[in-house]
């Protein structure tokens, strides 16, 4: 089993200044990875330097995967509520780095019941339907891995079920998942590793 990222004495955080330090960690090929941490500990700024949009501050991060191979679902709270892309359209722009096919984009749809809501605005769509399409679209860009940030928030009790559903069948045909969470109560009998960011930023952390 090959190992898709593996960070040492890793310190991360924005303009040479660490918000949390000393983490260490391996994610393998179909790992399902939580990081858990409370506001403020790092957890987003972790995915991000992850993702190549930050640079680590010190320690080592390898990342043994070419980074468009990476399905990256950001919190739906990110996303311009005047956003004017067709749900179609959300959902394929994350086929752009990897170039799928039109018939794989189909099929997504199809598979995140979806189909009907191409058209529709996503401005228009419901806090769970936007949910969909956001995790639609990372699962069109992800080829090796997938990372989700609080995919959960803000979702009833029966989005949340449909939501975990969807991520058991991915996790079971070998994608490997890596998400930012605070609802266990969903996911603690899918994930086999947890990444926790304490307050005290200064601890050492292994995994």
């Amino acid at each position: 089993m090959s190992t898709l990222l593996q960070a040492k004495s890793l310190n991360i955080g924005y303009n040479k200044q660490s918000v949390y330090r000393n983490l260490s960690f391996e994610i393998n090929e179909s790992d399902f990875a939580c990081i858990v941490g409370h506001n403020g500990s790092g957890k987003t700024t972790l995915i991000m330097t992850i993702l190549g949009l930050l640079a680590p501050v010190s320690g080592t991060l390898k990342v043994n995967l070419d980074r468009t191979k990476i399905g990256y679902m950001p919190q739906s709270s990110r996303i311009a509520p005047d956003f004017p892309a067709t749900v179609y359209e959300v959902i394929a722009s994350g086929a752009l780095a990897n170039h799928r096919e039109k018939s794989q984009i189909e099929q997504v749809l199809s598979e995140f019941n979806l189909k009907k809501l191409a058209k529709a605005k996503f401005s228009e769509l419901s806090g769970g339907q936007k949910q969909r399409v956001l995790l639609a679209r990372a699962v069109v860009a992800a080829e090796k891995l997938l990372i989700l940030d609080e995919p959960y928030n803000n979702l009833d009790s029966g989005s949340r079920d449909k939501l975990f559903q969807i991520l058991r069948k991915l996790h079971c045909d070998g994608l490997t998942i890596l998400m930012i969470t605070h609802d266990f109560s969903h996911i603690s009998e899918l994930a086999n590793k947890t990444i926790e960011l304490s307050c005290e930023s200064g601890e050492d952390h292994h995994v």
